[in-house]
């Protein structure tokens, strides 16, 4: 597997997670995550607890995961993307998924200890919570387990996608198509006659053959091949 595809599975995987807060959330009810959190005041008033750090851990695990989404169609559109990014968004929600669980995992054992000393026959759900979890539940679990193994991937990964940071003045020797992503059957955003010069970036290893360029006045960027380069 390649970083590339790798670091496109991670965000795949956070896009599974954007996907599992509009799926059924708990076994037996069709309410997602938006609809709980809806009525979280009427929640937080019987349980007596303020939930308002709950609430922002919910939507910053949704916003990383939506992060996730918008940083593959960047991807997608040619756009070279730092690492960096993809990781901040994947242990954003991660660490936001954690702490919510160990946080609603205490609450539910107090709740039980309290109502268990006032009634007697009463169930303890907080042992096998996961009976009650719905199919989104899961996607979420999987999206989140699935972003932080292929990003761990991607980082072991030895080869570097870009190994040329600094732009370079090159002359195009006979025409290109600047295409959207370094392949062949990608949309081809402009073509650019020979002899016209262009801002040389990086170059992808696991496909040497293609450039990343940018006009030079900047209205058109994206992946030619290297071969009909020439630096000045």
């Amino acid at each position: 597997m390649t970083k590339l595809t790798a670091r496109t599975l991670g965000k795949v995987g956070l896009l599974l997670v954007a996907i599992g807060y509009f799926m059924p959330i708990a076994s037996g009810t069709s309410m997602n995550v938006f609809a709980v959190v809806s009525n979280l005041s009427e929640i937080s008033s019987w349980l007596g607890i303020d939930l308002g750090f709950y609430i922002f851990l919910v939507y910053l695990i949704f916003i990383s995961s939506v992060v996730g989404g918008i940083l593959l169609i960047l991807q997608y559109s040619g756009k070279p993307i730092s690492i960096k990014f993809e990781w901040a968004a994947v242990i954003a929600a991660i660490i936001s998924f954690i702490i919510l669980l160990i946080r609603i995992y205490s609450a539910l054992n107090e709740l039980m200890e309290s109502i268990s000393d006032s009634y007697f026959g009463v169930e303890d759900v907080s042992g096998n919570i996961l009976e009650y979890v719905g199919f989104g539940g899961y996607l979420i679990v999987i999206g989140l387990f699935a972003s932080f193994l292929f990003m761990l991937i991607a980082s072991d990964s030895k080869e570097e996608s870009v190994v040329n940071k600094e732009k370079q003045i090159y002359i195009i020797k006979t025409g290109i198509e600047i295409k959207s992503r370094p392949e062949h059957n990608a949309y081809t955003k402009q073509t650019v006659n020979a002899g016209v010069k262009i801002f040389f970036e990086n170059i992808f290893n696991n496909d040497p053959t293609w450039s990343y360029v940018k006009t030079l006045d900047s209205k058109c960027e994206g992946w030619c091949l290297s071969d009909h380069l020439e630096k000045v």
